[in-house]
């Protein structure tokens, strides 16, 4: 036989455990699934030993468990261990309050009263009371010559007894202990005026103070005195009074009090009583009563500036009553308000959800507003730079109302923004297929063009815009778009493989055209003719226009500085300085180091150092040193001149760790590694004596950084002995692949790689 047979035959021959009745029903019990239990012991046979006293006690507990039913078990459990007072008791007592007053009440009080133990000492009181009403006029004397009367306290002898006199309609005695009953006895006589006297002498006693005050705010409700009901019935609860009517009751004239204040326009005095009457009611009409006095504080808090609080209040009362159109729309301002924005979108959405669809309802709203709505949800996405949602979202705007050109624009630009510019340039065409005078399509298709990078579309550019002002002559944007796109134009043909500064000029000169003022375009034709024509009386002209119309531009000073600099014409340069200065006192020393920059990039390093001079002279701060101090970090004219001002800083003590790491960093460019490690040594140094932690690591990357072999080679480039293109090619591998991701093809989701 194989060994898979012998094993099969095994387990056929193994015993099905199978767990017991008893146990199954134990663990049953201990989980708390009653019913589980009663199933599994209702296996077993009856004359099993405790059987009864198990199921008894389920019953008893599912009565709690299940308050509908809780009579039905109670009586199961009694029938099962009728000498159990504890199952008597309950059972009676629950029969009682339901208004049961038969012999089949009294029975089970008797029988609870007569086991041993704390229910014949709870039973005897009660059952008293049920014999009271249920006999006859002479129940007292009767309960006095039982066993009962005796178990009873002096206190409760006395109660029984004012009650009896009560029933019989005799008077009872004016002493302090009977204020409470007489005031009782003056409620059966319809007498309010004396009821209310005795109960509230009453009420200043300790044991009758919770049931006065409970029949005062009787009273009181019964004469439509609602502040004074809610006083003391509210007396009541505080003073221990426990009832289900009393609650029933607090709920009932909160809510009204909360009605009275409404109709009397104090909204907040009616949220306060809402609030007390939440603690006791819970039905659908108050919820929404309380959810809309919530939403109008809320409003209120809004007008005021308090937005935090009215969103907590109309969340408030969304949890409590649900949402609605207005709700949402409030809810997704105040989010708006706090730059929740990715929440403000939900709550819109939701908005949108829950409008009304019928045209006759006071919220209901059109495909004008619906597409607004729509819009602000991608607004709301484009804050949080969610900008594909956003897109999705603003297509639902243009798709309810497909004929709103700002809506269709809006679009537009939320792709050329995502740089998707075959989707922005179909969505133009559509609104100008719809509008071809559209000013706002026509700027955009120029700028789209202008933006492409193609220069088969770049020259299209200038064709819309031009448009645009066939259409408004004086549209200022396009003229200022032109006026740019001819400035670059004329850079390009300066700046490109063929150099054409008849080119350039005849570009500026069309930029001209359209913006006569433009300062960069006058500079620039001022330049041509200085350097390449050598027409100083045209430049000036264009100087002094450009000057003229822009006096407080210092970028328009500072290119012209550059270009008399440029023609070596240093008198004429610093005569533009001081013009510059008396027209600016407070020209900043940023000026001056731009000056500087410029001669250095044009190898003119002999002439640098008056225009130094004069950025620390008007530096307002002493950080000049280190701003000249870097200039030579990416400049190999100036390692001499940077490492110079970077100890005189040192030596006047401004900013010590950040020159020496500087200084450190020149050094390793020129391969003095040891003295590199020295500066960054004395940088580390003072940068922890100073508590500077975020330098401390600066310096210790850029020990790292220069180095390493990537620092050799950064440092040839910087020093202008290495070309960048050509350290990528002598860059290894392994440092290749530090700078670059290898993993990275985000190119197969680019619109334009085909």
């Amino acid at each position: 036989m194989s060994r898979r047979k012998k094993q099969k035959q095994t387990k056929r021959k193994q015993k099905i455990k199978r767990i017991s009745p008893v146990k199954e029903g134990l663990k049953a019990f201990q989980a708390g699934s009653y019913e589980d239990a009663l199933k599994a012991w209702a296996r077993l046979p009856s004359s099993h030993a405790k059987l009864n006293e198990a199921k008894a006690e389920c019953y008893f507990r599912l009565a709690w468990q299940q308050p509908e039913n809780a009579i039905d078990h109670l009586q199961t459990a009694q029938k099962l261990q009728p000498a159990d007072g504890r199952f008597a008791y309950h059972l009676a007592r629950l029969q009682h309050k339901s208004g049961q007053l038969t012999e089949e009440v009294a029975n089970l009080y008797e029988s609870a009263y007569q086991t041993e133990g704390e229910f014949a000492e709870r039973t005897a009181y009660l059952q008293a009371l049920l014999k009271m009403r249920m006999a006859s006029k002479s129940a007292v004397a009767q309960l006095q010559k039982t066993t009962i009367w005796e178990q009873l306290t002096p206190s409760q002898q006395d109660d029984l007894q004012s009650v009896s006199t009560i029933w019989n309609k005799q008077s009872l005695s004016a002493s302090p202990e009977d204020q409470f009953w007489l005031g009782v006895e003056a409620m059966q006589r319809g007498n309010k005026q004396d009821a209310k006297r005795y109960l509230t002498q009453a009420s200043h006693q300790l044991k009758t103070a919770g049931l006065s005050h409970y029949y005062l705010g009787i009273i009181a409700a019964q004469n439509e005195q609602t502040q004074e009901a809610a006083k003391q019935w509210s007396a009541a609860k505080k003073s221990g009074f426990q009832h289900p009517h009393l609650d029933m009751n607090l709920g009932e004239i909160y809510h009204r009090l909360a009605e009275e204040h409404i109709e009397k326009g104090k909204i907040e005095e009616a949220l306060k009583v809402a609030n007390e009457a939440a603690r006791y009611k819970d039905d659908k009409q108050f919820r929404d009563l309380h959810a809309y006095l919530k939403q109008q504080i809320a409003y209120e808090s809004a007008q005021r500036g308090e937005w935090r609080q009215a969103k907590q209040l109309w969340q408030s009362a969304e949890k409590q009553a649900g949402g609605n159109f207005r709700l949402m729309c409030n809810l997704a301002l105040a989010c708006e308000q706090e730059e929740a924005f990715t929440l403000a979108a939900t709550y819109w959405r939701k908005a949108l959800r829950q409008r009304p669809r019928k045209a006759n309802h006071p919220d209901a709203i059109g495909d004008e507003q619906v597409a607004k709505l729509w819009q602000r949800v991608a607004k709301a996405y484009a804050m949080v730079e969610e900008f594909e949602e956003a897109l999705s979202v603003q297509k639902n705007a243009v798709k309810w109302q497909p004929d709103n050109l700002a809506l269709r624009i809006e679009l537009a630009e939320g792709y050329l923004e995502n740089a998707r510019f075959q989707a922005a340039e179909n969505e133009l065409n559509r609104i100008l297929e719809r509008d071809q005078n559209y000013i706002p399509a026509l700027m955009m298709m120029g700028e789209l063009f202008a933006e492409s990078g193609y220069y088969w579309q770049i020259f299209q550019a200038p064709h819309y815009w031009e448009k645009v002002l066939e259409i408004d002559p004086n549209h200022v944007g396009a003229r200022q778009n032109l006026a740019t796109f001819y400035i670059d134009q004329g850079d390009n043909h300066l700046n490109g493989w063929f150099i054409s500064h008849p080119s350039a000029l005849e570009a500026y000169q069309n930029a001209l055209k359209f913006d006569p003022n433009n300062p960069m375009a006058l500079c620039k034709a001022a330049y041509i003719h200085l350097y390449f024509l050598e027409d100083e009386a045209t430049a000036q002209q264009y100087y002094d226009q450009a000057i003229t119309n822009h006096p407080q531009n210092i970028e328009v000073r500072m290119l012209i500085t550059i270009q008399w600099l440029a023609v070596g014409d240093g008198d004429k340069a610093w005569a533009v300085t001081k013009q510059a200065e008396q027209a600016m006192p407070n020209l900043p020393h940023h000026f001056y180091l731009a000056i500087a920059d410029n001669l250095l990039n044009n190898d003119a390093t002999e002439r640098i150092q008056p225009w130094l001079d004069r950025a620390v002279e008007k530096s307002a701060d002493q950080s000049v040193y280190l701003e000249i101090g870097s200039m030579g970090m990416m400049n190999p004219q100036a390692i001499e001149i940077g490492e110079k001002y970077l100890h005189i800083a040192i030596k006047k003590g401004i900013d010590v760790a950040r020159a020496n790491m500087l200084l450190g960093i020149y050094q390793s460019r020129q391969k003095n590694m040891k003295e590199a490690n020295r500066y960054w040594d004395q940088a580390a140094k003072q940068a922890i004596k100073d508590k500077d932690f975020e330098l401390v690591e600066q310096i210790e990357q850029s020990r790292i950084m220069f180095s390493s072999p990537l620092g050799g080679l950064l440092g040839q480039v910087f020093s202008g002995n290495l070309d960048p293109d050509e350290m990528i090619d002598m860059m290894p591998p392994e440092l290749l692949a530090e700078l670059f991701d290898e993993d990275d093809d985000d190119w197969e989701d680019d619109d334009d790689w085909f």
